[in-house]
């Protein structure tokens, strides 16, 4: 106990611990990409964060400061990726969740032979539609839409944390995955939550790339 003598009388002072202020960065489980040639690149997860007034996915500002308390303890949930399935959609990202900051999964990419890639499962990016001309995923709020497929047998990219999926196509980045988002958080500057690359058959573009961070390229010719 720890006393100050104050006009006359001793009172007692009461001690506690500060504030935490934390900064974080959150990303939900990517999707999987469609099953077979021509599926579509599957969505990245929801991105969040408000370190040093980054940008969140989805094109948000960053985040709102967060304060909280020693001695409490806070769950933290990492989402895994989608799981792959031969001959059809690929499975959505799971959820990540730190404390209230909640990052949803991004969508599963579509099968081949005009399948469309899946809607994110809450706030991540869409996934890729499957060729030919099928729609892909919508994003919510902390992520992109994907592309739709090609009609030159060309699946389309999944949505990422920065931009949304390309459209399948036999152009030169047909397919690709929307852009990562780059973060400081960790001391270096570091790209997170790309899109998938979309699969590509014949008279489709042959190397749809994945839009970085850990992004799936497509891949091309009849393989899964």
């Amino acid at each position: 106990k720890v006393q100050i003598y104050v006009q006359d009388q001793w009172k007692n002072v009461k001690l506690s611990a500060a504030a935490l202020s934390i900064s974080y960065l959150v990303i939900g489980g990517g999707g999987a990409g469609g099953g077979n040639y021509r599926g579509g690149g599957g969505g990245a997860g929801a991105y969040r964060t408000n370190w040093n007034n980054e940008n969140q996915g989805g094109g948000q500002s960053s985040g709102a400061s967060m304060t909280l308390t020693t001695n409490v303890q806070y769950s933290v949930v990492i989402g895994a990726g989608g799981a792959g399935v031969a001959a059809n959609q690929g499975g959505d990202g799971g959820q990540s969740k730190f404390d209230t900051i909640t990052a949803d999964g991004g969508g599963g990419g579509g099968h081949y032979n005009a399948v469309a890639g899946r809607n994110s499962p809450g706030n991540g990016s869409g996934g890729g539609g499957g060729s030919p001309s099928a729609s892909g995923g919508s994003s919510g709020t902390y992520g992109y839409d994907a592309g739709n497929g090609g009609s030159v047998q060309c699946g389309g990219g999944g949505g990422g944390a920065a931009s949304a999926g390309i459209n399948g196509g036999s152009g030169s980045t047909s397919g690709d995955g929307g852009t990562a988002l780059a973060s400081t958080i960790t001391g270096s500057s570091v790209l997170r939550a790309g899109g998938g690359g979309g699969g590509a058959y014949t008279s489709g573009n042959n190397f749809p790339i994945g839009g970085g961070g850990g992004a799936g390229d497509g891949i091309y010719g009849n393989s899964p």
